[in-house]
């Protein structure tokens, strides 16, 4: 089993909320899944939560066709970028050495109704009017530094 590290926490426990703080990483993350037949297919994630040592959970808003993967193959990949930082109140953009990336593999599963659900409605719903119909749950199997 593997376990995130303080750091690896920190880059994808960003919400929307913490956009502009110095402490939280202005990060890109992108969820990577394949179709039974390895078709891939990526998107963008804005609200994840680390909700163990090994396992995030992401907001289902509109996430069809990667649901659609998931139940017919449910390895995913995770990319995780802190591409950008917070200086005198505006951002900047890292240049390479202090760009931050990990990508984490796994396997997901889909919940529809769970504690992990209602917490991810309650960051959502600070920000957008959305509702999230569920989450993704990965648990992590491997990991590795991209920067």
């Amino acid at each position: 089993m593997v376990e995130l590290t303080e750091e690896m926490v920190k880059l994808l426990s960003y919400t929307y909320d913490d956009r502009f703080s110095e402490d939280i990483p202005v990060k890109v993350v992108h969820l990577a899944t394949a179709d039974k037949d390895g078709k891939p297919n990526v998107v963008p994630i804005s609200f994840i939560k680390v909700i163990d040592k090994d396992k995030v959970a992401i907001a289902n808003m509109t996430l069809d066709k990667t649901l659609k993967n998931i139940q017919e193959n449910p390895k995913v990949s995770i990319g995780a970028l802190d591409l950008l930082k917070v200086e005198e109140n505006s951002l900047k953009v890292r240049i390479w050495p202090e760009v931050l990336g990990y990508q984490f593999k796994g396997t997901a599963k889909i919940v529809e109704s769970s504690p992990e659900v209602e917490v991810l409605q309650e960051i959502v719903s600070k920000r957008v009017p959305i509702p999230v119909h569920g989450a993704i749950i990965v648990t992590i199997e491997e990991i590795y530094k991209t920067s």
